[in-house]
C-alpha cells in the first residue's frame, strides 16, 4: 500500500521505509487456480486449526522459538478473532488474492510502474524471509536502481520484531538523511508529505 501511495500521489510522500514489501512475484505457478477461488468463498463460515495458524506464524521467523510464547498465543487469539468475521475473511483473502495475481511484467506490470517511484526509497529483506524472499531484490535494483537496499542476515518477514534494533536504527538513519536531502532540494509541493514505513 505504501508503494501505491507513492506511485499515485508522489505529492503527499516524502519517503519510503519498506519492510519485506509485497512485490509481485515473477513464479505464478498457482495463478489459474488463484483466479478462480473467488475471495467470496470466504463468506462461507470457515476457519483454520490452530495449529496451523500458529505454524504460519512461526514460519514468519527465521527462528520461531524467538517470538515469545506468550505473545504467539496473542497473536494467533486475535488472528482466530477476526478470521470468525465474514467481512474480514473477504477481506483477507481478497487481499492475498490480489498481491498473487499482479502482473510483473508488461506495460502496467508492478515492476515497470514501480520505476517511476520518485521518494527516496529503502527496502529491507531477509535472508530467511519465505513468503517474500531476499531474491526479489535484484528485479527491484533493475527497476528501481536508485533504492537502497539492505539485507539481513538471519532474519525472516517480520525484522521489525526479529531485529528491532538493527530494523529501528536503518529506518532512522534512512529516513533523517531522507528529511535533510528535502530539505536541500524542497519540492515545492503544496501538500505536506509524508514518510511512510511499511
Amino acid at each position: 500500500m505504501a508503494i501505491e501511495v507513492g506511485l499515485r500521489r508522489p505529492d503527499r510522500v516524502r519517503s519510503l521505509g519498506l519492510l519485506c514489501p509485497a512485490v509481485a512475484f515473477i513464479k505464478r505457478a498457482w495463478h489459474p487456480i488463484v483466479r478462480l477461488a473467488r475471495p467470496e468463498l470466504g463468506l462461507i463460515p470457515h476457519r483454520y486449526p490452530r495449529r496451523a495458524v500458529q505454524s504460519q506464524l512461526g514460519s514468519m521467523f527465521c527462528d520461531a522459538d524467538s517470538l515469545d510464547p506468550a505473545l504467539s498465543d496473542i497473536v494467533v487469539d486475535e488472528f482466530q478473532r477476526i478470521y470468525g468475521n465474514a467481512m474480514a475473511r473477504f477481506a483477507f483473502l481478497s487481499s492475498a488474492r490480489n498481491i498473487y495475481l499482479d502482473a510483473p511484467w508488461g506495460k502496467n506490470g508492478f515492476y515497470a510502474r514501480l520505476a517511476d517511484l520518485e521518494a527516496p526509497s529503502l527496502f529491507v529483506w531477509g535472508t530467511h524471509d519465505r513468503l517474500i524472499p531476499s531474491a526479489f531484490m535484484r528485479h527491484v535494483a533493475e527497476w528501481l536502481p536508485g533504492a537502497e537496499q539492505v539485507v539481513l542476515e538471519r532474519c525472516g518477514h517480520v525484522p521489525q520484531i526479529e531485529q528491532a534494533s538493527h530494523t529501528n536504527a536503518l529506518l532512522a538513519d534512512f529516513l533523517a538523511r531522507a528529511d535533510a536531502k528535502a530539505a536541500r532540494f524542497p519540492a515545492g509541493a503544496k501538500s505536506r508529505r509524508l514518510r511512510l514505513a511499511a
